[in-house]
């Protein structure tokens, strides 16, 4: 809203990126996972901190072989840690205050042929979609699964996963507040309702597109957090 923007510095060998914010301290991270070696290097950005710039909080072995296949390279924030699906088997989870790796979750299990996977966030919850088929003539499917707290408790170290609803294949762009599913499939940008089966066409785009980045509206100056070389966006 202000058209504050910008630019940092890019830490080499990065493949994966993160952004949250801490209420405690009223401080805004982005983080970058850079591969050394058979470990991972976590480095962070505190906006307002441009004398400081990108600093190392630690290596991170990885257990099993450390590659970059980060499912989408953009962690999703949500309860005050970053989550990645890495290489299709586990979600790793970066708490943004404590600056560390805490646990990795386990995927469910598979029940076919997995062709894509996404996550993001639905009703303050971490959600993960799954799309596989199930054989090489079926149609294929999303199953969505929530991870939640346990037993109401503080701690988001502890969580359970539940398997909420299955989709038809149509590619998940997001969640709306109402509980909807955005789809997109054939250039079409559809609504999809859980409770009914149904589906409504919301919009045609002549252009194709992967990804909506869900945000808030805020008056927050980068300006006023410090930021030394921030620039104002102009009107195309």
């Amino acid at each position: 809203m202000t058209k504050e923007y910008v630019i940092l510095p890019e830490p080499t060998h990065n493949f994966g990126y993160g952004f949250g914010y801490i209420p405690l301290t009223n401080e805004y991270k982005v983080v970058a996972l850079c591969k050394s070696s058979n470990f991972i290097e976590v480095m962070v950005y505190t906006l307002g901190s441009d004398n400081i710039g990108w600093r190392s909080v630690g290596m991170f072995i990885h257990a099993g072989q450390c590659d970059t296949d980060i499912n989408g390279r953009l962690g999703v924030f949500v309860n005050g840690a970053l989550y990645w699906v890495h290489d299709g088997r586990e979600i790793l989870v970066f708490y943004l205050a404590e600056e560390r790796f805490y646990l990795h979750i386990r995927l469910p299990p598979q029940g076919g042929y997995l062709m894509d996977d996404k996550i993001g966030v639905l009703g303050g919850f971490l959600f993960h979609t799954m799309r596989y088929s199930y054989s090489d003539d079926s149609a294929a499917s999303h199953d969505v699964w929530l991870y939640k707290k346990k037993n109401d408790n503080d701690d988001m170290k502890q969580q359970d996963v539940t398997k909420e609803f299955k989709l038809p294949a149509e590619e998940i762009l997001d969640f709306t507040r109402s509980g909807g599913i955005l789809t997109y499939s054939s250039n079409n940008l559809n609504l999809y309702d859980p409770k009914t089966s149904t589906s409504k066409t919301l919009a045609f785009f002549r252009e194709g597109f992967r990804r909506v980045f869900p945000h808030r509206n805020t008056l927050l100056s980068l300006e006023e957090l410090g930021e030394e070389d921030t620039e104002i966006m102009k009107s195309r």
